[in-house]
């Protein structure tokens, strides 16, 4: 593993790809280099977190949930094959790459486990090599494992087959859940899932059993492989809908109507929360209240206008109503907002509240 990543063509050609983009967009942007390179991959790894802070087990749990039920077979099989005879772990019968690709994803695993912050699509790279040695580990079961292989690829089977029956039964009753729910965080939900679609793997599990059954389990593999892609019609709908909460788009909107009947012209800040996506919906920056994320205090020299601390946010707030008051819908926050505006002699009136968040007017 160590010999392959000092191999300097891996690195030739990911810098010649990546190189002419780096370059076009340092000259539209001209501190683009430093803030990517230096803000966003040195800082997030090195320097303090402010979000995203996990344990430093945080991505084994992310392994478990990402494979899924095929966790549970690679771990069944690669046990199998380590507790094996001896003899029969020749060289000959080793799977081609195996160490390396099981090397990589420690090495990923690893890596990103020592960051200061953790997001769960930083470990993307390890499943490719991950799914490739449990698809070696199986086909290798199948062609000519001893009798403790076959065995675990019986056991790693019928626990994957039990997980695509809890799960589309779970999937049912949520779905049906939902459907009787009409709260603004599942109407996406309702408009684009038909729970009974989270039976289809149901038939092609039943399938798989019988060709378990009959003595042919390459087949059985395949047709319960086939289970996972009859899941993604019912996946869509709740993968949209998520996908949705967790944007800003949401309160994007709330802000544009709000805007439109009770407050044109207002302007937009956040308190004490960093909107990442907020200013790409609306258009324009957000003014932050209290709290400026990850940003320092050099990303606001050519616009001091855009972050306030909590002494200057009385200030802003007498200059520059009306404000629609952005923050997330907890507990703490919303409610130290109005005692600190009250304090001040300002009276917030609550325009709504959409997902997870909610939105104030200072008139």
């Amino acid at each position: 593993l160590l010999a392959r990543l000092a191999s300097p063509l891996p690195w030739v050609v990911a810098v010649l790809v990546a190189a002419p983009w780096f370059l076009l967009a340092s000259r539209v942007e001209p501190g683009f280099l430093e803030a990517f390179f230096l803000g966003e991959n040195w800082k997030r790894f090195a320097a303090r977190s402010v979000e995203h802070t996990h344990g430093p087990f945080f991505f084994l749990g992310v392994l478990a949930w990402g494979l899924g039920p095929w966790l549970l077979a690679g771990i069944a099989l690669v046990l199998a094959r380590i507790r094996s005879p001896r003899e029969k772990n020749d060289d000959a019968s080793e799977p081609r790459g195996r160490g390396f690709l099981l090397g990589f994803a420690a090495l990923t695993v690893i890596f990103f486990s020592l960051s200061s912050t953790k997001v769960e699509t930083y470990l993307l790279p390890a499943f490719p090599a991950l799914a490739a040695v449990i698809a070696g580990e199986t086909a290798r079961a199948l062609e000519g494992g001893d009798d403790r292989e076959r065995r675990a690829l019986a056991v790693a089977f019928g626990a994957v087959a039990a997980c695509f029956v809890l799960a589309s039964l779970a999937g049912l009753l949520v779905g049906l859940h939902a459907f009787e729910l009409t709260a603004a965080r599942w109407k996406a939900f309702q408009e684009e899932t038909v729970p009974w679609l989270a039976l289809l793997p149901l038939p092609f599990v039943f399938l798989a059993c019988l060709h378990a059954r009959a003595r042919k389990p390459l087949r059985a593999v395949l047709v319960l492989a086939l289970a996972l892609l009859s899941a993604f019609p019912f996946a869509i709908g709740p993968a949209r809908a998520a996908t949705r909460l967790r944007s800003c788009e949401p309160i994007a909107l709330l802000i544009q109507e709000a805007r439109s009947e009770r407050a044109p012209g207002a302007r937009v800040a956040s308190f004490h929360y960093y909107y990442r996506g907020l200013p790409f919906y609306l258009d324009e920056p957000v003014v932050l209240l209290g709290e400026k994320g990850e940003l320092h205090d050099d990303a606001f020299l050519d616009r001091p206008d855009l972050y306030f601390d909590d002494t200057r946010i009385v200030t802003f707030m007498r200059g520059s109503r009306p404000v629609l008051v952005a923050m997330p819908n907890e507990k703490e926050r919303p409610a130290r907002f109005l005692q600190f505006f009250e304090q001040a002699g300002a009276v917030p009136t609550l325009v709504g509240v959409v997902d997870d968040d909610v939105l104030f007017l200072v008139p």
